[in-house]
């Protein structure tokens, strides 16, 4: 039974949303990696409680929400964690930030693996560290590692962290567990730590597999920290509730000091709530969106195949995040994105803020109602249309 209507999407419009507050006037946003859905009933239930409280003082995190934790990692992904490896912090991003400082000094070298979420560029660079840049390679319509460069790259003697981002955004791969041990088996031997930000692990369609990295074995888990949420899967990036697994009891200790040091360890009085009724409630209205953005995703396939039919769309593995290589009618301009958003009223994201060798891509989210995709898809179309044919 259709419990969810994902057609009915929520009016952002007004409400100090980042992805729908840009400026006045009509567009339509395809951008922001967050969702246009209403949460799950017992997600707004579980808010709604809380607010008619009506005081909001410091809150103690409760076993709850290390429960929840351990709950969703063994019924979604059958993987056992610790109560005593959970470090609760306020974001994935402020994690990368704790991480980079406790782990590397100053001109020191962290590894990304490119294309790849360009906060993870700005969260090294301002840091004091170096990006290294192992650039995946498009195969035959795949994008693969370079296995003999990482291990260039991790043997140098400055090279202190990777940071994996799995399943990857933007171009919607799931690491598969031999490229997982390959890459993990290269940082063992060259004692590198690994960061695995697995935030998208949750929106993996069908015929595809997440594996979580610190299941492979227990070297890779003793050698990782682990980065998740439920704000990508539930839609709850502005409750600001996060968590970093981290078997490792050393590695622990110093991560522990970092949160405590950088003060975004406490989570507010709603994102606890949150994050506790995500886990525990959010299965089915999970499972329906998975139906309804595979839909989507297809919508944009056979969309961009009848209208731009030089258009290559990598079908994601996971993520309703689209990668689209578009250069096929790319026009040299500063900002693809700019240039879009000024002629024809619709964001996406551009292929180079991941990396200078993705000029002509754009990132697309699909996690809209059909009736936004399609206006915003029109809009590209008639952009490129347009403008360069």
């Amino acid at each position: 039974m259709q419990k969810y209507n994902f057609d009915e999407t929520v009016d952002r419009i007004a409400t100090n949303s980042i992805k729908w507050t840009v400026q006045s006037g009509e567009f339509i946003p395809l951008w922001v990696a967050d969702m246009d859905f209403a949460v799950a009933d017992e997600i707004k239930e579980a808010l709604l409680k809380r607010a008619s409280f009506g005081a909001y003082g410091y809150p103690k995190t409760p076993d709850e929400f290390y429960e929840a934790e351990i709950l969703w990692w063994k019924k979604r992904h059958d993987t056992n964690i610790s109560r005593e490896w959970i470090q609760r912090v306020t974001g994935v991003i402020p994690s990368l930030s704790c991480i980079i400082k406790t782990f590397t000094k100053p001109g020191e070298s962290v590894i990304i693996q490119t294309p790849v979420y360009n906060h993870f560029h700005i969260a090294i660079e301002n840091n004091g560290a170096n990006i290294l840049k192992n650039e995946l390679i498009l195969e035959n319509g795949s994008y693969v590692v370079d296995y003999e460069n990482f291990e260039e790259l991790a043997k140098r003697e400055d090279t202190k962290l990777f940071i994996l981002c799995n399943p990857h955004n933007p171009v919607g791969k799931c690491f598969t567990r031999i490229e997982l041990e390959k890459l993990g088996d290269i940082c063992l031997k060259h004692n590198v730590l690994v960061v695995s930000d697995e935030i998208h692990r949750d929106i993996v369609y069908t015929g595809h597999n997440y594996t979580p990295y610190l299941s492979i074995k227990e070297a890779f888990a003793n050698n990782s920290i682990t980065c998740t949420a439920p704000s990508k899967t539930f839609n709850l990036a502005g409750l600001k509730a996060a968590a970093m697994i981290i078997p490792n009891k050393e590695i622990f200790k110093q991560v522990q000091k970092a949160v405590e040091q950088n003060e975004v360890g406490m989570i507010n009085v709603f994102g606890i709530e949150g994050f506790i009724a995500a886990y525990q409630y959010g299965d089915e209205w999970l499972e329906q969106l998975l139906v309804y953005l595979e839909k989507n995703i297809k919508f944009l396939i056979e969309y961009f195949k009848k209208e731009l039919p030089l258009v290559k769309v990598h079908k994601p593995e996971a993520t309703y995040l689209v990668w689209v290589d578009i250069s096929a009618y790319y026009k040299e301009v500063e900002s693809l994105q700019n240039d879009l958003f000024e002629k024809s009223r619709v964001i996406v994201n551009d292929g180079f803020n991941y990396s200078e060798n993705s000029k002509g891509f754009l990132r697309i989210n699909v996690a809209t109602s059909r009736v936004i995709l399609e206006e915003g898809l029109k809009r590209i179309v008639s952009y490129f249309k347009n403008n360069n044919l």
